[in-house]
């Protein structure tokens, strides 16, 4: 994840500002153990962290916060405060100093991120992102443009606006470019292809299938996803593999951006949606927000607790795209075996929410359009897509059915209605 630093694998970083002596044993078991075995390069993160009071304290807020979230706390322990609070002094006394040293910004960056899982319905348009949007700023005008590549990725993990699906403020950071205030398709397309050579060579393009629906980006990007969803159903099925783990958690983190890149890509220059067939037209806010969706609830197996910091507003997302369909648009425009893989997914991230009910009905209706009579017949469409079997099969099963028994409902309703009105009834 992090710029590769092995020369502070090999020796304890002591820290330069006093701390509580078990703080100080943990993060350098983590960095001297943990971290050089499976993230070898994330080294340079945590001997800055052991150099900068404010990073220090972020790094633990972080670890401390989504510790409790996965272990489904629901209040969360006085450290995580006490870390908050550090943080947010350290940080104030830096900012006031105009000390903007890396150190400042990644700890601006962990506040973000625990603000954005602790108050989660806030907008992007949080304190601790404005914040750091603007110390970017201010680091900019000191002429202070490189970044280390932890922070980077540290800056593009926590602060991107990955549960609304807004302007990706950071950008520029990870696209190592400068962006125009009100950039053409042309130069959209550098920037996202910039973002395209990160792949590694393991991931090579080779036959790229175009969906319906989708046009020349959505396809590239959902090459990617079910490249990824392939990786993921090996790695289930072998030994660990620190080599291929570190691929997935790579590929992972480059296919959000490109996917948040694109919304962006599409917000802002209507020239893209206005060339496309029907059937683009009407799939493009869908297929992002699916997606993102998939991404989080499968390939990431976002722990249900864990759920309400993201996915459930990607899912919010993806359920208002679907609602401002006019019915041509849904049941012509829409490819039908997309939907179908789109009602899935939906359906399975609003468990517990009064609109499942809603999706329950459009997969009914869908069924009897497509003569989907079984769940064989729908996983053989499904498959085409993006599958990973031993994550996806289960839950979508399970909705799948529930929409079975809809059916049934309704051809009962309508036999009941027929009897009503048959010789014998009058």
């Amino acid at each position: 994840m992090m710029g590769n630093n092995k020369g502070a694998t090999r020796k304890q970083v002591e820290p330069t500002f006093k701390i509580f002596q078990p703080s100080s044993r943990t993060i350098n078991h983590v960095a001297q153990t943990t971290v050089p075995i499976a993230f070898p390069s994330e080294t340079a993160w945590f001997a800055q962290a052991m150099t900068e009071p404010a990073f220090f304290h972020g790094t633990l807020l972080v670890g401390v916060t989504f510790k409790a979230l996965l272990q489904k706390e629901t209040v969360f322990p006085p450290e995580c405060f006490y870390h908050y609070s550090e943080a947010l002094k350290y940080t104030r006394a830096n900012v006031e100093n105009a000390e903007l040293q890396e150190g400042t910004i990644a700890a601006v960056a962990c506040l973000a991120a625990f603000e954005t899982a602790v108050n989660f319905n806030a907008t992007s348009e949080s304190v601790h992102i404005d914040g750091l949007e603007r110390v970017m700023s201010v680091r900019k005008t000191h002429q202070q443009l490189e970044l280390s590549a932890y922070l980077q990725k540290l800056i593009s993990c926590g602060a991107e606006p990955v549960a609304n699906m807004t302007r990706p403020r950071f950008l520029a950071v990870q696209a190592h470019k400068t962006i125009p205030a009100n950039p053409t398709l042309e130069q959209e397309k550098e920037i996202i292809t910039q973002l395209d050579s990160e792949w590694g060579p393991e991931f090579m393009y080779d036959t790229i299938t175009t969906f319906e629906g989708m046009d020349a980006l959505t396809a590239k990007l959902f090459h990617r996803v079910r490249q990824m969803s392939i990786l993921a159903t090996r790695l289930y099925a072998m030994e660990p593999n620190p080599t291929f783990q570190r691929q997935y958690t790579e590929g992972m983190l480059l296919l959000e951006r490109q996917v948040i890149a694109s919304v962006w890509s599409l917000s802002s220059n209507n020239r893209r949606q206005r060339s496309e067939t029907k059937a683009v037209k009407a799939c493009t806010r869908t297929w992002h927000s699916t997606v993102l969706t998939y991404i989080h609830m499968f390939l990431r197996h976002t722990h249900p607790n864990s759920r309400r910091v993201t996915v459930d507003k990607v899912a919010a997302r993806l359920r208002y795209s679907l609602k401002i369909l006019t019915p041509t648009e849904l049941w012509f425009d829409f490819p039908p075996n997309f939907l179908l893989w789109v009602l899935v997914i939906a359906g399975v991230a609003a468990e517990g929410h009064p609109d499942r009910k809603w999706l329950l009905h459009l997969l009914s209706q869908l069924r009897e359009r497509q003569e989907l009579e079984t769940w064989d017949k729908a996983l053989l469409i499904l498959k085409e897509y993006a599958w990973v079997d031993h994550l996806c099969t289960e839950p979508c099963k399970g909705f799948f059915e529930e929409s079975t028994v809809s059916i049934e409902e309704n051809e009962g309703q309508r036999e009941d209605a027929v009897d009503g009105c048959s010789p014998s009834s009058l």
